[in-house]
């Protein structure tokens, strides 16, 4: 439909429902309705109300999109969301990779943490043997000579009370 065409159509519409509202308002011969004329009233501007609104329905609609347009609205939506998702695909990967060498990192941490706690427990292990060795041949050394002494005390206490048994 031609612009001409579509403004020539509004005009008759508008005109028809126009001069409808008119012999409804100008009509000469009482109403014989059981209406009030209030009601009456309020139903005629309802009526004046919709004829004003038509022709702003008429150009909604007229200005909605035809199958075309759609169809491309369609197509540039999806490739957005495409993108999109493309773009939080290669976000996760590279996060995912990140992860990966931060998990790998921390394990060879630990490993390494964990290999020298082990080290440095062995090297406790080896000296506390160590110091046990020579605590045990120095108390040896020290149960003899102590031994010796103690012997020696009682062999000089037992001379000194067989001298004063004798004197």
């Amino acid at each position: 439909m031609s612009c001409s065409t579509e403004k020539r159509t509004m005009d008759e519409l508008v005109a028809r429902n126009a001069g409808g509202i008119n012999s409804m308002r100008g009509s000469s011969m009482p109403v014989m309705v059981p209406i009030q004329e209030k009601d009456w009233d309020t139903m005629v501007g309802l009526l004046e109300s919709a004829v004003d609104f038509q022709p702003r329905v008429y150009s909604l609609v007229r200005q909605r999109a035809t199958p075309e347009q759609m169809a491309d609205l369609l197509n540039q939506y999806l490739e957005q969301e495409q993108t999109i998702s493309q773009s939080l695909v290669s976000q996760v990967q590279e996060s995912t990779s990140r992860m990966e060498n931060l998990a790998q990192q921390a394990g060879r941490n630990l490993e390494k943490s964990l290999s020298d706690s082990l080290e440095r427990g062995s090297q406790l292990e080896a000296a506390i043997a160590q110091a046990a060795k020579r605590r045990s041949w120095k108390t040896r050394i020290l149960i003899i000579v102590v031994s010796v002494l103690a012997s020696a005390w009682g062999a000089a206490l037992s001379v000194l009370l067989c001298m004063r048994w004798l004197l």
